[in-house]
């Protein structure tokens, strides 16, 4: 389980308590198991406003530093404000399937799938996407060729897909990794099909063709 510093909360007694179901802040909600046209199954929550016959959706997309945990008081937040909200862990990442986690267009491709399904639920109004982080260029990608949402927050979108490894791999091991990142970049390539090198999203964004919102 992928645990984050902001799903601690504070009990009376000042002892920590990990935040890991929708459930323990009183969230309506139903577990999302979505499975791809490959077989492979996309795991994640669906937070819904009950009071409402239809509601817009939020479509949650985490970095690839996050998980649909991290997103449990999102989910409060903005079900609280007349949405549904669903977020999902990408194929490679938190209790999905999948091996490595890709944030390219076979990420993309799935999103539109979930998308789709999700779009047949009669509860659902509009579709709004939030990709965070690498999440956000998945959000990206997936714009350039159809129009699946009607709007999008893009959150600390990534400038290019390396840059963002370059700068995560100093944080994470120090500079001293550097001499080896090369190595590694051409091995999750191998490994993914993610040529790292071509995902500049500062031109990527060029291509979306609905409203979007870039926040920090």
């Amino acid at each position: 389980i992928l645990y984050n510093k902001q799903l601690l909360t504070e009990r009376n007694d000042s002892s920590a308590v990990f935040i890991f179901s929708p459930q323990q802040l009183g969230i309506p909600y139903m577990d999302i198991e979505y499975t791809l046209s490959d077989s492979t199954q996309l795991r994640g929550w669906m937070a819904v406003d009950t009071t409402r016959m239809q509601a817009p959706l939020l479509l949650i997309i985490p970095d690839i530093t996050e998980g649909a945990i991290s997103y449990i008081p999102t989910l409060k937040q903005f079900c609280d404000r007349g949405f549904n909200v669903c977020v999902i862990n990408l194929r490679g990442q938190g209790n999905s399937d999948g091996e490595y986690y890709t944030p390219g267009i076979t990420s993309a491709k799935d999103v539109i799938q979930l998308i789709h399904s999700l779009r047949k639920m009669p509860f659902i109004d509009n579709v709004a996407l939030m990709g965070v982080g690498t999440g956000a260029g998945v959000v990206m990608k997936l714009m350039g060729d159809s129009l699946p949402a009607n709007v999008l927050i893009l959150q600390n979108p990534p400038v290019s897909l390396s840059r963002y490894f370059h700068e995560a791999a100093i944080q994470e091991w120090g500079e001293y990794i550097l001499p080896l990142l090369p190595a590694f970049l051409r091995s999750y390539k191998d490994k993914t099909g993610v040529n790292v090198e071509a995902y500049d999203y500062s031109q990527i964004v060029k291509n979306v063709r609905v409203p979007h919102m870039i926040v920090a």
